[in-house]
């Protein structure tokens, strides 16, 4: 009967320790148990390409004090966004080429949040157009001729607004179709960057008698 009564005031306190603290005494889950934190960080989309060595960047953020812009990994910028949720800033220079973009919200010294990264090509050079035909003051008896030459890959290109096709190594090869008398063909090319190159040919067309 002893044992018996001793047994059961044995698991009685085993049971009671376990109502008291379900992990068995251990204090481990509560040490390493940290709050989450919600804050989060959205920047507006960057243009592709641009023709400025100048950006300029927008979004919101919320729960963060200040976002650090980065190009090619060297920060270009910091905002502060305290009691705000919208952030703008320009940043530059771009170098030619691609640029990795990318903005690093922070609260305190131990929470951050990254964007995603972002490329941006900056071209500064002029956009090549070379028209080997029709040339500048030529006259035909045909109503229709050939329009042929090069620009940059990736490029657009109208004649007189008519949109001409450019295969991937920057060529194009079409046909116009002239008015009576003297006409102005004018090649407008553009690239992603908004780079626009111009070039204006005359050609007379002369119906045959």
């Amino acid at each position: 009967m002893i044992t018996v009564g001793f047994r059961l005031l044995i698991n009685s306190v085993v049971f009671i320790n376990n109502m008291i603290n379900p992990d068995g005494g251990s204090d481990t889950n509560v040490t390493n148990k940290q709050e989450d934190f919600y804050g989060s960080i959205d920047m507006d989309e960057p243009p592709s390409a641009t023709n400025s060595a100048q950006l300029y960047l927008s979004g919101s953020t919320s729960e963060f004090d200040k976002v650090d812009i980065y190009i090619n990994n060297t920060k270009a910028g910091s905002v502060t966004v305290k009691g705000t949720n919208s952030f703008h800033e320009k940043i530059g220079p771009l170098k030619s080429g691609e640029n990795k973009i990318y903005a690093i919200a922070r609260a305190g010294s131990d929470k951050s949040k990254q964007t995603d990264i972002y490329t941006v090509y900056y071209k500064k050079d002029p956009l090549k157009l070379e028209i080997e035909t029709p040339t500048s003051d030529m006259k035909s008896n045909n109503q229709e001729i050939p329009i042929k030459g090069t620009t940059d890959p990736g490029s657009t290109l109208r004649v007189n607004g008519q949109p001409i096709v450019i295969d991937l190594q920057g060529q194009f090869q079409s046909v116009f179709r002239l008015k009576e008398g003297e006409n102005n063909l004018i090649f407008t090319a553009q690239d992603a960057a908004g780079n626009i190159e111009e070039r204006e040919i005359k050609v007379t067309y002369e119906k045959e008698d």
